[in-house]
């Protein structure tokens, strides 16, 4: 949240903003402000991990319009080819910004697309977190097992406009009360824990409230913590 802020105490130093979140103690590379710039880095990534062989599988998630770029086809063609730990998820919400992805591919399913580099495709209900579970888990064996990548279309549904004045005019009244009434994933998630008896609608509450509390709690942080300084943006900072 203080990166978000553009605070010092950011995981960028207030640098990064919501378009290169980087935490390297976590492991996360992030993203960057490039469309699909990323899927190349993940191969680099998977490299070093097939290097090391400590078992770590890299995992990279992009949409259906990065599908259409040039390095999508070029990264997982190497990736294929060295059998480097990669899982490559598509998190297809039917729209690339304003337009639908129906209307821009001519295969309308982008894990089809496997099949070009000879490793696995799943096409799964994105909005299910068991079925995605389960075919992550599924890939992340085959990464291990030192068979190559995967690649996972996880079929889901943009509830809102690309940004905050997107009003999103562009999508059917129909199309946007089906998913929201019918595809939400966390209520019926919830609905499915109830009714399996997992958990009770006070244990639902308890983790609604600590949610709740660790927003509460990231947002006050971030805005009790200072701006960088002018002199900072320099730091770190590599000269070519």
């Amino acid at each position: 949240m203080a990166e978000l802020f553009g605070k010092s105490t950011g995981y960028c130093k207030g640098r990064g903003g919501s378009m290169h979140i980087v935490d390297m103690e976590l492991k996360i590379l992030g993203e960057n402000g490039i469309v699909g710039g990323g899927i190349p880095i993940s191969v680099g990534a998977g490299l070093s991990c097939k290097m090391e062989g400590k078992g770590n599988v890299v995992v990279y998630f992009f949409g259906d319009g990065a599908a259409n770029n040039g390095v999508f086809h070029e990264s997982l063609n190497m990736a294929a080819i060295f059998k480097l730990p990669v899982i490559y998820i598509c998190e297809n919400n039917m729209y690339a910004i304003s337009m639908r992805s129906a209307d821009s591919v001519s295969c309308k399913d982008v894990g089809k697309r496997s099949c070009a580099y000879g490793i696995p495709g799943h096409i799964i209900d994105g909005s299910d977190p068991v079925e995605v579970y389960n075919a992550v888990k599924k890939a992340a064996g085959h990464a291990r097992d030192g068979r190559g990548p995967s690649l996972i279309e996880a079929k889901t549904y943009r509830f809102y406009g690309h940004h905050p004045n997107d009003p999103a005019e562009y999508r059917e009244k129909e199309e946007v009360e089906y998913y929201t009434s019918e595809k939400d994933p966390v209520a019926n998630f919830k609905s499915r824990l109830l009714e399996e008896k997992i958990i009770t609608e006070e244990g639902i509450e308890r983790i609604e409230s600590e949610v709740d509390k660790k927003i509460k709690d990231a947002v006050a942080f971030a805005e009790k913590s200072p701006e960088p300084k002018l002199e900072e943006f320099l730091e770190e900072v590599e000269q070519i």
